[in-house]
């Protein structure tokens, strides 16, 4: 039996054969179907739950900003670390007083040994004070960034749930601090630690490759002309060089830049498994070039409207009929291409493929379902019809033969289909 791509009992069972007896067989392709929805299911819930948890950090961020009064900047030491600080602060002065008192009475015993070693102690100390005082100077400067970012809506949605629900904790004060002998800072909570030189770095919206993008994007349509492979390769090229940096790559994947939501991948694997970037930068550049090519179709069929309806006079509503059924008929010569886009951006009602006839399409609008066989050039009047363009404009443009076609009134309709 050869395999149609579908997969059904039947195919399974060639697969495997068949199991148990007459009555009791194992259905195979429902069994399978049933991982796929159970996996699917779980993909879902769980991409469900990292978003809450980057809300979550978020609102808890924004409500920490609320709480700061008006024209305060934030501190280098905020207030519920203050007396951590300061008593270690006290404890290091009272060794480096100690350890100044064993320095000189060495130095009066002429003991130039332990002179030197209380020396080093002195000097790590003053070390160990400069580090910490660093350390509060980068974090306020992080902190800050990160404030800013997310008040200015700058985080991509491109990071996991995690690193964000750790950040928002960190910059919020809400997990503790604790120092070593060195000033080195470590952040603690009830769930773990981390120290803070190893403060992941979040992904911020790639908004000057979304410019380049969406400016490209807007000189496709107005150029009006389709892609050839020359500029298709060009393009190609362009975004590479855009998705080479993986925080830029993320951003592009997940961020609302031309598509609300993003690409729609929430695949958590294909995102984060950095063994996967090759993959993901792949399907990123896939997308962006069918918008591209979307674009370029609409672009093209605008501009040939143009030139057709406004080459002469005519009233208004000539216009307005003969810019329509110019749109239309741009967007039907290209659904024999598989171009079911273009047309479907300049009707009223929406066309679908038949999914057991690829190549063969419906026009459907209300409770009318009107076939359309993009290689049958009187067709197109069946969008005219229901689109609302009156019969006598339709012989106004060059497109369709009317001869041979079934002439319908307003009253003409296909009931739904099954």
């Amino acid at each position: 039996m050869a395999y149609d791509g579908s997969l059904n009992q039947s195919h399974l069972q060639d697969l495997a054969g068949p199991s148990g007896s007459p009555n009791n067989q194992i259905d195979y392709a429902q069994a399978v179907t049933q991982q796929f929805q159970v996996q699917a299911e779980m993909a879902d819930r769980q991409y469900q739950i990292d978003q809450e948890r980057k809300r979550a950090a978020v609102d808890k961020t924004m409500q920490y900003m609320d709480r700061m009064p008006d024209g305060v900047e934030t501190s280098k030491v905020p207030a519920k670390y203050s007396s951590t600080i300061e008593n270690w602060s006290k404890e290091q002065q009272m060794l480096y007083a100690d350890y100044a008192e064993e320095m000189a009475i060495a130095e009066a015993n002429g003991d130039f040994k332990n002179k030197v070693a209380y020396k080093r102690k002195m000097v790590d100390i003053e070390r160990a004070m400069q580090n910490l005082n660093d350390n509060l100077s980068n974090y306020k400067s992080y902190k800050d960034q990160w404030l800013d970012d997310v008040d200015n809506g700058n985080l991509s949605n491109g990071n996991n749930s995690s690193k964000i629900s750790l950040l928002g904790s960190i910059y919020t004060d809400e997990m503790d601090m604790v120092f070593d002998d060195s000033g080195n800072i470590t952040f603690t909570n009830d769930e773990g630690y981390v120290d803070f030189h190893n403060i992941p770095n979040y992904t911020s919206k790639n908004n000057k490759g979304a410019t380049s993008i969406l400016e490209t994007n807007e000189s496709l349509y107005n150029s009006g002309n389709r892609l050839t492979n020359s500029k298709r390769l060009l393009l190609k090229n362009k975004l590479k060089s855009l998705t080479a940096d993986r925080d830029e790559l993320l951003s592009l994947a997940t961020d609302d830049f031309i598509i609300d939501g993003g690409l729609g991948i929430t695949d958590q694997t294909l995102l984060y498994d950095t063994g996967r970037t090759d993959e993901l930068r792949n399907k990123v550049i896939d997308n962006y070039m069918n918008i591209f090519n979307d674009t370029a179709n609409s672009g093209y069929a605008n501009k040939q409207s143009k030139g057709i309806s406004g080459s002469g006079g005519g009233t208004l509503s000539d216009k307005k009929y003969n810019a329509q059924m110019n749109n239309i008929n741009q967007g039907f010569n290209l659904l024999s291409e598989g171009d079911i886009g273009t047309l479907s951006r300049v009707i009223k009602g929406e066309l679908v493929e038949d999914p057991e006839n690829p190549g063969s399409y419906y026009y459907m609008k209300g409770n009318i379902v009107e076939p359309i066989d993009p290689n049958d050039p009187n067709s197109v009047q069946n969008i005219y019809l229901h689109e609302g363009i009156p019969q006598n404009y339709w012989g106004k443009v060059s497109g369709p033969s009317e001869s041979g076609s079934q002439q319908k009134d307003a009253n003409y309709y296909y009931s739904q289909i099954d």
